[in-house]
Protein backbone atom coordinates (compact mmCIF):
# COMPACT_ATOMS: atom_id res chain seq x y z
CA UNK A 1 0.00 0.00 0.00
CA UNK A 2 1.17 3.74 -1.18
CA UNK A 3 1.72 6.19 1.84
CA UNK A 4 -0.75 9.05 0.78
CA UNK A 5 0.40 12.49 1.34
CA UNK A 6 -2.45 14.10 3.22
CA UNK A 7 -1.07 17.60 2.86
CA UNK A 8 -3.41 19.39 0.49
CA UNK A 9 -2.95 22.46 -1.27
CA UNK A 10 -5.58 24.95 -2.08
CA UNK A 11 -4.84 27.72 -4.28
CA UNK A 12 -5.52 31.18 -3.39
CA UNK A 13 -8.00 31.99 -5.11
CA UNK A 14 -10.22 29.26 -3.34
CA UNK A 15 -9.27 30.69 0.11
CA UNK A 16 -10.54 33.85 -1.22
CA UNK A 17 -13.64 32.84 -3.01
CA UNK A 18 -14.59 31.05 0.47
CA UNK A 19 -13.74 33.19 2.33
CA UNK A 20 -15.74 36.19 0.67
CA UNK A 21 -18.97 33.48 0.42
CA UNK A 22 -18.29 33.05 4.35
CA UNK A 23 -18.56 36.59 4.58
CA UNK A 24 -21.79 37.53 3.06
CA UNK A 25 -23.54 33.94 4.59
CA UNK A 26 -22.44 35.46 8.37
CA UNK A 27 -23.12 38.98 7.61
CA UNK A 28 -26.73 38.37 6.10
CA UNK A 29 -27.47 35.57 8.93
CA UNK A 30 -26.55 37.24 11.53
CA UNK A 31 -27.42 40.70 10.60
CA UNK A 32 -30.80 39.43 9.84
CA UNK A 33 -31.04 38.04 13.49
CA UNK A 34 -29.82 41.41 14.98
CA UNK A 35 -32.66 43.20 12.63
CA UNK A 36 -35.24 40.95 14.15
CA UNK A 37 -33.77 41.31 17.66
CA UNK A 38 -33.93 44.64 17.70
CA UNK A 39 -37.21 44.69 16.03
CA UNK A 40 -39.07 42.54 18.75
CA UNK A 41 -37.56 45.19 21.11
CA UNK A 42 -35.71 42.62 23.14
CA UNK A 43 -33.50 43.66 26.07
CA UNK A 44 -30.32 45.76 25.49
CA UNK A 45 -28.22 42.52 27.19
CA UNK A 46 -29.31 39.81 24.70
CA UNK A 47 -28.66 42.59 21.69
CA UNK A 48 -24.77 43.45 23.43
CA UNK A 49 -24.59 39.48 23.50
CA UNK A 50 -25.64 38.95 20.21
CA UNK A 51 -22.86 41.85 18.91
CA UNK A 52 -20.34 40.10 20.83
CA UNK A 53 -20.98 37.01 19.27
CA UNK A 54 -21.05 38.60 15.99
CA UNK A 55 -17.83 40.03 16.44
CA UNK A 56 -15.93 37.57 18.08
CA UNK A 57 -17.43 35.30 15.25
CA UNK A 58 -15.89 37.56 12.52
CA UNK A 59 -12.15 38.05 14.23
CA UNK A 60 -11.99 34.54 14.68
CA UNK A 61 -13.38 33.66 11.10
CA UNK A 62 -10.42 35.96 9.89
CA UNK A 63 -7.97 34.60 11.89
CA UNK A 64 -8.17 31.38 10.17
CA UNK A 65 -8.67 32.49 6.70
CA UNK A 66 -5.29 34.57 7.82
CA UNK A 67 -4.04 31.13 8.33
CA UNK A 68 -4.55 29.28 5.44
CA UNK A 69 -3.37 32.13 3.42
CA UNK A 70 0.23 31.93 5.26
CA UNK A 71 0.14 28.24 4.86
CA UNK A 72 -0.23 28.46 1.56
CA UNK A 73 2.15 31.35 1.09
CA UNK A 74 4.64 32.12 3.94
CA UNK A 75 5.09 35.69 2.14
CA UNK A 76 1.75 36.51 2.08
CA UNK A 77 2.21 38.75 5.26
CA UNK A 78 4.66 40.58 7.06
CA UNK A 79 5.21 40.09 10.42
CA UNK A 80 3.51 36.71 10.68
CA UNK A 81 5.63 34.21 12.76
CA UNK A 82 7.75 31.39 9.99
CA UNK A 83 6.38 28.44 11.69
CA UNK A 84 4.70 25.25 10.23
CA UNK A 85 2.69 25.03 13.71
CA UNK A 86 -0.92 25.92 12.28
CA UNK A 87 -1.63 27.42 15.80
CA UNK A 88 0.85 29.39 16.01
CA UNK A 89 -0.20 31.09 12.40
CA UNK A 90 -3.73 31.37 14.19
CA UNK A 91 -2.24 33.04 16.83
CA UNK A 92 -0.45 35.67 14.41
CA UNK A 93 -3.78 35.63 12.44
CA UNK A 94 -6.00 36.28 15.68
CA UNK A 95 -4.21 39.41 16.77
CA UNK A 96 -4.05 40.87 13.08
CA UNK A 97 -7.40 39.77 13.32
CA UNK A 98 -8.77 41.90 15.88
CA UNK A 99 -6.09 45.37 14.85
CA UNK A 100 -7.91 44.92 11.51
CA UNK A 101 -11.08 44.83 13.12
CA UNK A 102 -10.92 47.44 15.73
CA UNK A 103 -8.86 49.82 12.97
CA UNK A 104 -5.84 50.27 15.06
CA UNK A 105 -3.67 48.83 12.29
CA UNK A 106 -0.03 49.14 14.07
CA UNK A 107 1.71 48.36 11.01
CA UNK A 108 4.15 45.52 12.39
CA UNK A 109 1.82 43.15 10.47
CA UNK A 110 0.83 43.71 7.09
CA UNK A 111 -0.54 42.00 3.72
CA UNK A 112 1.68 41.62 0.62
CA UNK A 113 -0.15 39.68 -1.31
CA UNK A 114 -3.22 39.83 -3.59
CA UNK A 115 -5.34 37.07 -1.61
CA UNK A 116 -3.88 38.15 1.58
CA UNK A 117 -4.97 42.10 1.17
CA UNK A 118 -8.57 41.03 -0.74
CA UNK A 119 -9.28 39.54 2.36
CA UNK A 120 -8.18 41.81 4.53
CA UNK A 121 -10.56 44.30 2.63
CA UNK A 122 -13.00 41.65 3.15
CA UNK A 123 -12.96 41.91 6.80
CA UNK A 124 -13.13 45.72 6.60
CA UNK A 125 -15.82 45.92 5.08
CA UNK A 126 -17.62 43.86 7.51
CA UNK A 127 -16.20 45.34 10.49
CA UNK A 128 -17.57 48.41 8.55
CA UNK A 129 -21.04 46.82 8.19
CA UNK A 130 -21.49 45.99 11.79
CA UNK A 131 -20.45 49.54 13.16
CA UNK A 132 -22.67 51.10 10.86
CA UNK A 133 -25.51 48.49 11.91
CA UNK A 134 -25.09 49.12 15.21
CA UNK A 135 -25.27 52.94 15.05
CA UNK A 136 -28.52 52.96 12.59
CA UNK A 137 -29.89 50.72 14.94
CA UNK A 138 -29.34 52.45 18.27
CA UNK A 139 -32.31 54.48 18.51
CA UNK A 140 -34.63 51.33 18.40
CA UNK A 141 -32.86 49.64 21.22
CA UNK A 142 -34.84 49.76 24.16
CA UNK A 143 -33.19 49.81 27.47
CA UNK A 144 -36.16 48.44 30.09
CA UNK A 145 -34.47 45.75 31.52
CA UNK A 146 -38.01 44.60 33.13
Amino acid sequence: MQNLDHEVQISASAIVTLSFAKSLLISKAVLNKLQNIVKMCQFLSQLLLSFGTLIILTVFSFATDYACVVHNNEEAFIGFTKSPSYIQSISDGLYFSVVTFSTVGYGDMAPISSPAKTIVVFEIGMSFLIIFFALANVNKIHTDEN
